[in-house]
């Protein structure tokens, strides 16, 4: 018997010491090998592996069996309850012989098929072909077993992913994606198996980010492979990925921004505070939105005497507030003032920011803005633009104040900033005991406060940070 059932297993995997590559599809399989006997006390005992489930359909039946049989070295399952029996010896010479297989032999197989498969003249058929599939197993009920004197039985048997089995990579939110999709290789790899990520994106969105977290929260090393795809490493446990689309900004180029700002040399335009601080959250105020345009502008020649009663020649923001003044892009208040301490609101930044670019006509996308509202025609064209994205109720709510981090990712789209996700979750970014990895805002804010030199894959809109 442990003859024939070396020869058996031998000329299954014959054929199939490479493993299928892997493929994106929607439906994917493994199959589990099941060999179950007689222990040394003759108490029956199983040992079943399973075959990595990024199968489709069409990939082969036998080269998911060498699969599952070669998924380990050692055993300490199969040493401990198969110590000294026959079966034990099956198994590692079974994954030896594939080990060593060059080549096949239809008419063994046939005749081991007929001998020792079950009465069934369905599967039978099935395991004859040599170039069985996938599908070929589901077709006659997804479980074929094979009998031996002895007692002991082979079985394979076709699980199909999300029923069988629960995926150990999950994409959080699956159902609620906006902008685009993802595809994964594998939705059950082992630790230590590299796993694909392939994004689409739908026209017009571009990838956000995308963040891969372990069982304890923790982020997950990502590879870029290009053309919109990242690779992982499998870590011990699940996984949860979760993607990001957004709407893809128009080009400075395109805007006119780039006739005013830098847009190339990618230096910090924000900074925190004396604290060491970022202050996501706080309000930007006039004199912060000054100083952020002032840190990139192409020219700041255009230096003019103050004409605002509240602000001081030695302030800090003296200069920026000045110059800008004086390109005619900020004004103040009817007594003289302005006012530097006081927060910008949503309506005033998008205001600002369109002064930096060409007029075009746009439509109001926003239920609480009126044409009658003084910035409805500038919200227009940022909006337009990509620049301003709105709320989920479809509100813009023009008139309250604008946020440190809603400022700097505003910014960024306007200067056609992605940021080096992979980079950035590596470590190249400013520590701010109040930013971390699960904000919004997180690649933004290390976009606007670090500067760098950098490279772009222009068709997925990829920046990659040089070091």
């Amino acid at each position: 018997m442990k003859k024939t059932l070396i020869k058996l297993f031998a000329v299954v995997l014959a054929f199939c010491v490479i493993a299928p590559q892997m493929a994106f599809a929607a439906a994917t399989y493994s199959v589990t090998v099941t060999l179950a006997g007689p222990d040394v006390y003759g108490v029956n005992q199983t040992v079943s592996r399973k075959s990595p489930s990024y199968l489709k359909a069409t990939d082969s039946l036998v080269a998911a069996v060498a699969q599952a049989m070669l998924s380990s070295g050692y055993d300490e399952e199969v040493e401990l309850k198969f110590d000294g029996t026959e079966l034990r010896t099956n198994y590692y010479s079974i994954r030896s012989a594939a080990v060593d297989a060059s080549g096949g032999n239809g008419a063994v197989w046939n005749g081991l098929v007929e001998q020792y498969v079950e009465n069934n003249a369905a599967k039978k058929a099935v395991l004859k072909n040599i170039n069985s599939t996938i599908y070929d197993l589901e077709k006659v009920g997804g479980v074929i077993t094979s009998y031996y004197s002895g007692g002991y039985t082979v079985t394979m048997t076709l699980n199909k992913q999300g029923e069988d089995e629960e995926p150990t990579v999950v994409i959080k939110n699956e159902d609620d994606i906006i902008g685009g999709d993802i595809e994964i290789s594998n939705p059950n790899p082992d630790p230590g198996d590299v796993v694909e990520i392939k994004t689409i994106p739908e026209e017009k969105k571009i990838v956000s980010y995308v963040q891969v977290r372990d069982d304890n929260g923790d982020l997950v090393e990502l590879t870029y492979i290009g053309n919109g795809e990242y690779s992982f490493e499998m870590p011990e446990g699940g996984v949860t990925i979760t993607p990001s689309f957004r709407t893809e900004p128009a080009l400075p180029s395109v805007t006119g921004v780039s006739a005013y700002l830098d847009v190339n040399s990618h230096e910090a335009f924000m900074q925190g505070d004396k604290k060491g601080t970022f202050r996501p959250n706080a309000d930007i105020n006039r004199a912060e939105v000054a100083q952020m345009f002032y840190n990139i502008l192409l020219d700041t020649s255009a230096v003019g005497v103050s004409k605002f009663n509240d602000v001081d020649e030695d302030a800090w923001y003296a200069e920026a507030i000045n110059t800008l003044a004086a390109m005619g892009m900020i004004g103040g208040y009817t007594d003289g003032s302005f006012q530097p301490k006081r927060a910008i609101t949503r309506a005033e930044f998008a205001s600002l920011c369109v002064r930096f670019a060409k007029s075009v006509a746009a439509e109001n996308i926003f239920s609480d803005v009126d044409v009658s509202h003084w910035a409805a025609g500038d919200i227009a064209i940022a909006a337009s633009f990509g620049w301003i994205l709105g709320y989920e109720d479809g509100t813009f709510r023009p008139e309250e104040t604008i946020s440190r981090e809603e400022a700097a990712a505003i910014f960024n789209r306007m200067l056609y900033r992605i940021g080096d996700q992979i980079k950035i979750d590596g470590g190249a970014n400013r520590d701010f005991p109040d930013v971390n990895d699960r904000m919004w805002s997180w690649y933004d804010v290390q976009e606007a406060v670090y500067g760098h030199d950098h490279t772009e894959e222009e068709e997925f809109v990829h920046e990659f940070w040089e070091d």
